[in-house]
């Protein structure tokens, strides 16, 4: 976070340069402290493919590299994408992990730690 403390941020740095991942105190106590995560995913109907691509979306992995990855063409994973934030009725990729940490899809904690 850019109002961080200069030890944390040099440890972040630190990270990086060892390529390892870092997850700032701030974040990470948030991630800790949602408490146990709400099963939500059913309530939207998201197909199984719709599922794992929203999974993909919330690990970083662009719309680009999801195709790539599945041999679909862009516009098939673009078209998913746009079903995805729809049913979720969210409008970025910051809320839609959101929504992916709240109903327990990926366990970004210990994907960053």
């Amino acid at each position: 976070m850019k109002d961080s403390a200069k030890e944390e941020i040099i440890s972040a740095i630190q990270c990086n340069i060892r390529n390892e991942r870092y997850i700032c105190n701030h974040t990470s106590n948030l991630l800790l402290s949602s408490g146990k995560p709400q099963k939500v995913v059913e309530e939207h109907h998201l197909t199984a493919t719709e599922k794992l691509i929203l999974k993909e979306i919330a690990l970083g992995k662009t719309t680009k590299e999801i195709a790539a990855e599945r041999n679909l063409s862009f516009h098939t994973v673009n078209s998913h994408r746009k079903n995805i934030f729809r049913k979720l009725e969210v409008n970025s990729v910051h809320e839609a992990m959101k929504y992916v940490m709240r109903a327990g899809i990926v366990d970004l904690a210990e994907y960053y730690i």
